[in-house]
């Protein structure tokens, strides 16, 4: 077989594969951002969850990301019935040390403010007391859950890595005679 047939197949194989992680980074993306559950400021959410840790996030849009006072949020557990409540920290106590994940998906921008932890499937009534008009809703979504992060993340290195394939084979037989 020729050289030059051997550069098409790769061009074609690269170009089908790079298709294909694209797909999958958009599949992936879109379960990513289904895992994150929405619900309204100023109000209450009942649902029944299974047992882990959640994670619970403010909801603003890009445009109202850069006006957001940053200000810290108590977080309140009960047990049975399982009850959070989320209100305004007006203590004057520093913030805690915690780290904050922030993830930007479809123009939207999820900033993690704690955390709580389900020790068995039952309904969990979510009761929210924020009113700030810059942070548009609240959302959770499961801790363990990360399966889609890291599919997005493994496409997006094997989407590069076929875009390689696909430009070397370009140059090469366009350089070709």
């Amino acid at each position: 077989m020729k050289k030059r047939n051997i550069l098409v197949i790769v061009l074609l194989i690269s170009m089908l594969s790079a298709s294909y992680f694209f797909n999958q980074i958009i599949t992936a993306s879109g379960n990513f951002k289904n895992d994150f559950k929405e619900f309204e400021m100023s109000s209450e959410y009942k649902i029944i969850l299974n047992e882990g840790t959640y994670d619970l996030f403010e909801l603003s849009s890009k445009e109202n990301s850069e006006k957001i006072a940053d200000f810290n949020y108590r977080i309140t557990k009960q047990d049975y019935p399982k009850i959070i409540t989320i209100e305004r920290d007006t203590t004057n106590t520093p913030p805690k040390s915690t780290t904050t994940f922030t993830y930007t998906i479809y123009q939207k921008k999820y900033k993690s403010i704690g955390q709580f932890k389900n020790n068995k499937r039952q309904e969990v009534t979510i009761i929210s007391k924020i009113n700030n008009t810059l942070v548009e809703k609240l959302a959770f979504r499961q801790k363990e859950n990360s399966e889609s992060f890291f599919s997005i993340l493994k496409f997006s290195i094997l989407f590069l890595f076929s875009l390689g394939f696909l430009i070397t084979a370009i140059v090469v037989l366009a350089t070709r005679k």
